[in-house]
C-alpha cells in the first residue's frame, strides 16, 4: 500500500545533508485501485493512523526515490535507502508528522526543486470488510494494524498537497 504526505521544513548541513520536517500520511478516505481496475475507497481511521504502534512504525523508517516494487528490508536497503525518518513521529491535528534526513544529492535536488516534495508511505496494512463515512466521505472497507515500511518522494501523491515536504515554514 502507498500512501502520500508532504514536505514541511528543511535544514541542510555543512556536507550536503537535508533534514526536512514531513507530514508522512494523514487521517482520511483514498481511492485504492484493485487488480481487476476497479477502485475501492478505503478509510486510515484516526484511531488507527494515530494508534501507538503505527506511530512507532513510522520512526527510523528508509526513506526511498519513488515507491521500491518490494517491501525495503535488510537484504535490500542498499538499492533503495536514500535517507531515514527519525525518531520524532507525532500527530498533528489530522497529520503524521515526522522528520528525514536525506543522504543522497540527487534526490535533495529534485526536493528543493519542487519536483519530490509529495511523499507517500510504503506500509502493511490489514483490511476490514467495513463500510462506513469518515469526514463527510464514504468508505467500502477501513485499514488498520498500519505499519510503515518506508517514505517515498514522489511527484504527486494519494493524500495530496497537505501530505509533503515542508521546504518553508510559512506552508
Amino acid at each position: 500500500r502507498y500512501d502520500i504526505a508532504e514536505v514541511l521544513d528543511v535544514y541542510e548541513n555543512e556536507d550536503g545533508f537535508m533534514t526536512v520536517e514531513v507530514a508522512m500520511t494523514r487521517a482520511g478516505v483514498f481511492p485504492y485501485q484493485q487488480a481487476d481496475g476497479s477502485v475501492r475507497m478505503e478509510a486510515k481511521l484516526p484511531e488507527d493512523v494515530f494508534d501507538k504502534a503505527t506511530i512507532e512504525s513510522a520512526n527510523g523508517s528508509p526513506v526511498t526515490d519513488r515507491h521500491p516494487f518490494e517491501l525495503v528490508t535488510v537484504e535490500n536497503y542498499d538499492e533503495y535507502m536514500k535517507g531515514t525518518t527519525h525518531l520524532q513521529a507525532k500527530r498533528e491535528g489530522n497529520l503524521l508528522v515526522n522528520k528525514e534526513t536525506i543522504f543522497d544529492g540527487n534526490l535533495a535536488a529534485m526536493i528543493r526543486a519542487g519536483k519530490k516534495q509529495q511523499v507517500s508511505i510504503g506500509f502493511e496494512t490489514e483490511i476490514v470488510e467495513e463500510s462506513g463515512t469518515y469526514d463527510g466521505q464514504e468508505y467500502d472497507v477501513k485499514q488498520t494494524d498500519i505499519r510503515v515500511n518506508h517514505l517515498a518522494h514522489v511527484e504527486q501523491g494519494r493524500a495530496g498537497e497537505d501530505v509533503k515536504a515542508r521546504l518553508d515554514s510559512a506552508d
